[in-house]
């Protein structure tokens, strides 16, 4: 979907994915991370600015170590 620039596409899936994982027992905090990133650059490429925002502020709580990279990225957002 991405390739062919269907952000929309994308983004619904995405969520989708998110949405099964969450549904899942377990602690699956690493992965939810990396798929919250992946669903904030989805919006970001659909200019859905501040669902990309909200995106990033989860992955910022799910891994607080990544806060250099989420905080460029909002950074980069502003732009």
């Amino acid at each position: 979907y991405v390739r062919q620039k269907r952000f929309s596409e994308a983004v619904f899936h995405q969520e989708q994915y998110i949405a099964d994982i969450e549904r899942r027992s377990g602690d699956w905090s690493s992965l939810l991370a990396e798929e919250y990133k992946n669903l904030a650059v989805l919006y970001r490429d659909a200019g859905r600015v501040s669902e990309a925002r909200e995106a990033a502020y989860k992955v910022l709580k799910l891994n607080p170590s990544w806060r250099p990279a989420v905080e460029a990225f909002l950074q980069s957002l502003e732009r």
